[in-house]
């Protein structure tokens, strides 16, 4: 059966420790330019896909398998001219060796224990359908642990995946008013959620919140993860914007260090992976969905020929951030932002 990854060893909270603190000098590369050396060793997957076709594409095998690109011979050669051959010799799929998304037990479930570890939660998934799909894939594990109930509590300011979701698990949604602060929504209004629960907890699978929404504002998630445990119901979290959340002292808390039970990171938007590719994250609660449930709602909104390159970013990128170099260069982006904003508001 699916299942994600559980991480290894002592379990954190994705932030805050002193190995998050590192500094840097101010306006170098590493900092916030083109991302500085590697962080070393290779990834499991990386490292896989350099035996099975050699560093840089550069030992001869005879593909009998797709993709019908056969590793840059079939690619179009306008594509070829433009990024190389490289991508399309990593652009592998599912043959011995590479493990199967789907299904990992090898390279991918180390790579996946490796993000649950950077984010100190319980199991990862790598996703190559977007957050939109680790979404539908918690709603629909959420709705399987609770059969017969038939709805669910949505934010009224949200992406539009969390409707997807509702649609596709065939619940009702019950929308909860935003928190304004400043004239921005900001979370859901606590006394509102509180009044919805109080007449539909036991018709409900999970209550939804964005943390943090597009204009950045992470609102009062802590009370909201309180009111719907002690409602019985867990807290899943777009945190599409969280990527980097909780991965330095300078950062705001990730949302499992504020009480969510599960969460769906856009990796491609902050993280550095490409696009199109997330993470599926579980916190070690009672009320977090069952890893072998949203292993098997994946396989049923994630395709079945998952993009290797998708999913060696992911990898990278995790790997890059729990590097010094990647966290130097996150506690320089942040100063930047700082003093772009001040001269911002100095300007007027």
């Amino acid at each position: 059966m699916s299942r994600g990854t559980k991480a290894d060893g002592k379990l954190g909270r994705g932030g805050g420790d002193d190995g998050n603190r590192r500094e840097s000098t101010a306006g170098t590369e590493t900092e916030i330019g083109t991302g500085g050396g590697d962080p070393a060793p290779a990834g499991p997957l990386l490292r896989a896909l350099d035996v099975y076709d050699g560093p840089g594409g550069q030992t001869p095998v005879l593909r009998l398998h797709v993709p019908g690109h056969k590793g840059g011979p079939g690619a179009p050669p306008r594509l070829c001219r433009r990024w190389g051959t490289a991508i399309f010799a990593d652009d592998l799929t599912e043959v011995p060796g590479l493990d199967d998304l789907a299904q990992p037990s090898g390279p991918i479930a180390a790579g996946q224990a490796a993000a649950a570890r950077l984010y100190g939660a319980a199991h990862a998934f790598y996703l190559v359908q977007g957050t939109t799909g680790g979404l539908i894939a918690l709603l629909l594990a959420a709705t399987r642990a609770r059969p017969g109930r038939m709805r669910v509590v949505l934010p009224r300011y949200g992406h539009r995946a969390f409707v997807a979701a509702t649609i596709t698990a065939g619940l009702d949604p019950v929308f909860c008013r935003e928190n304004y602060e400043d004239g921005l929504p900001a979370g859901p209004d606590p006394a509102h959620l509180q009044r919805i629960l109080d007449r539909w907890a036991g018709d409900c699978v999970a209550v939804c919140a964005v943390y943090p929404n597009g204009f950045g504002r992470a609102g009062r998630l802590a009370e909201a993860a309180d009111l719907a445990r002690r409602s019985g119901l867990p807290l899943l979290v777009d945190g599409a914007h969280a990527a980097l959340w909780g991965l330095s002292a300078a950062m705001p808390a990730g949302p499992l260090a504020r009480g969510a039970d599960a969460v769906v990171v856009s990796a491609h938007k902050t993280l550095g992976s490409l696009g199109q590719s997330s993470l599926l994250l579980l916190a070690e609660t009672d009320l977090a969905p069952d890893p072998a449930d949203v292993g098997a709602a994946l396989r049923l909104t994630q395709t079945t020929s998952p993009s290797y390159p998708l999913v060696l970013s992911l990898e990278e990128a995790v790997a890059w951030r729990a590097d010094a170099a990647g966290r130097a260069q996150l506690a320089g982006a942040v100063r930047a932002a700082a003093a772009a904003a001040e001269r911002i508001e100095a300007a007027g």
